[in-house]
């Protein structure tokens, strides 16, 4: 009898460590990022090598979504708008790293016309990345760029957690 019983308790052991494992394995990395964000946004206009940063930065609230169609990709949701993806998602030591693909984008609710790409700024254990969720202090920074008639603008944003 004292057999069946460490039989019967090894094997419920052993069962709740596989459905335990396969738990992990079903997480998605991208609920770590997902939730509602107050951000300040720095706009720098860059021509001829001279850059100028626009004294008074923009603030705002965007929603972090997990994309529907892209299993690695998050969206940035401003005023019920989707306003910029974000794709390649990437585990990092202190959190997520994605990258910024062309696309075009809404800002504060209006379109810009103009395809926009990501940005090299965050850097990570040595790589640059268009995009970082800091998951000690629950933000997200993210960057990407504008081309037009040789001028480029840069758009960086951090976003604080709710």
């Amino acid at each position: 009898m004292k057999t069946i019983k460490i039989a019967f308790f090894s094997l419920a052991l052993v069962a709740i460590l596989i459905s335990s494992c396969k738990k992990d394995k079903d997480s998605d990395t991208r609920d770590q990022a997902t939730g509602t964000y107050d951000y300040v946004m720095k706009t720098t206009f860059m021509s001829a090598g001279v850059s100028n940063e626009l004294p008074v930065p923009f603030t705002g609230t965007f929603v972090i979504k997990k994309s529907d169609s892209d299993a690695q990709a998050i969206e940035f949701w401003e005023s019920d708008k989707m306003s910029f993806q974000g794709t390649n998602i990437k585990e990092a030591d202190q959190g997520l790293t994605f990258t910024i693909p062309s696309q075009t984008v809404s800002l504060s609710g209006i379109t810009v016309p103009l395809p926009m790409t990501g940005y090299d700024y965050f850097e990570v254990n040595g790589t640059k990345y268009n995009g970082f969720y800091e998951r000690s202090g629950n933000m997200i920074h993210t960057a990407f760029g504008i081309s037009f008639l040789g001028n480029e603008v840069v758009f960086q944003i951090t976003g604080i957690k709710k």
